[in-house]
């Protein structure tokens, strides 16, 4: 499921950015990255079936990164000015930003084999960090729910 998920999620966020950057460059980037990801990905499990059952750590870094650069690209893009979804995207960004960097310790610690108490640590950290981000999502959902009333 954790293949479909990180997919999944490049996909709609990628459309999602897709529809708030603003430069021809930055969404030619996103329309390629876009086609191309996907496509590598999906290449990969049909050339070798057997890695579809593993846990994939290239995926999750290949899927994530765009976004992190997306959600950077939106910011410097409204820098000055009043942004659209701007708490939701600093929410998404310092989720997708923190869990990345959370993952690449865990799995140093895997690959060097040190306590396992330390895993249930980073568990409850990126559990944190997603009610922090679904705090911005909220507060995002606030904004736009009363500044709608607001126009009526």
């Amino acid at each position: 499921m954790q293949h479909f998920y990180e997919l999944f999620q490049f996909v709609i966020l990628s459309y999602f950015f897709s529809l708030l950057l603003k430069t021809r460059a930055q969404l030619l980037t996103v329309y390629i990255l876009l086609i191309v990801l996907p496509v590598f990905l999906l290449s990969r499990y049909l050339i070798d079936p057997n890695l579809f059952f593993e846990y994939n750590h290239l995926e999750p870094y290949l899927t994530t990164m765009p976004l992190i650069v997306y959600s950077s690209m939106h910011l410097y893009n409204n820098l000055g000015e009043k942004s659209d979804f701007y708490y939701g995207n600093i929410g998404l960004l310092f989720y997708l930003f923190t869990s990345t960097f959370i993952f690449l310790i865990y799995r140093l610690y895997v690959v060097l084999d040190i306590d396992d108490k330390i895993g249930d640590v980073m568990t409850i950290i990126n559990i944190t960090l997603q009610y922090i981000k679904f705090g911005f999502f909220f507060y995002q959902w606030k904004l736009i729910y009363f500044n709608k009333n607001e126009l009526n």
